[in-house]
């Protein structure tokens, strides 16, 4: 096989022929693309092949793609934001998905999502919700804090994360002030349906992240 066939394979197909690879004198560099590769399959994207161009990528692939660049990166204290990175993707991925956000943030990053998948948000450490509606009825807070307080906070996105909540709607918080600031917390940020929602990862003690509600 030359390199030309490699990279028109698929890289679930890919992966499996590097893994029965074995050199001692390529080993590390072996044992480094087999986990690239994997990651790959992990995230959903084991149908893509390497000689694919990256223009024709969806949104979500691309940003998974990058994801799983920056895991194999040695830079920390990097701030990520991802605009709903499940997008598209199978039920069954999703926790996939949440095992490279989580890993992403425990390398010592910082990671700011929005998403609308209640399973994503169940992993937040924090969490910012705006609403009420969407579009020009939205842009206030009504919830910040943790994602049990937010089951409990009778919003929208509340009762769309918990089967047990509270069924009313309650009222909707303060509006929120031009910029809303994170310190000293490990923060993940998540959204819910038909609403602009934002929430907050950060795994830096002191960091003085400052996002801008939208």
């Amino acid at each position: 096989m030359n390199i030309a066939d490699a990279c028109a394979m698929q890289i679930s197909d890919i992966a499996e022929w590097v893994g029965g690879l074995h050199e001692a004198s390529m080993a590390p560099l072996l044992a480094a693309l087999l986990q690239t590769l994997d990651s790959f399959v992990e995230i959903g994207l084991g149908y893509l092949s390497l000689d694919r161009p990256s223009g024709t990528l969806s949104g979500g692939e691309a940003q998974r793609v990058k994801m799983i660049r920056h895991l194999g990166s040695s830079l920390t204290d990097v701030t990520y934001v991802f605009d709903e990175p499940t997008t598209g993707m199978h039920p069954h991925d999703v926790q996939r998905m949440n095992d490279l956000l989580l890993r992403l943030r425990d390398k010592g990053n910082t990671v700011l999502v929005v998403e609308h998948e209640p399973e994503t948000i169940a992993i937040a450490d924090h969490v910012v919700d705006l609403g009420p509606d969407a579009g020009t009825a939205g842009g206030t807070v009504c919830y910040e804090g943790t994602v049990e307080g937010l089951r409990a906070s009778g919003t929208i996105t509340g009762r769309h994360t918990s089967t047990t909540g509270p069924t009313s709607r309650g009222r909707c918080g303060r509006p929120p002030p031009r910029w809303r600031s994170a310190a000293q917390v490990s923060t993940t940020c998540r959204t819910s349906t038909s609403t602009s929602r934002w929430a907050c990862w950060s795994s830096s003690p002191g960091w003085p992240a400052r996002a801008r509600a939208r």
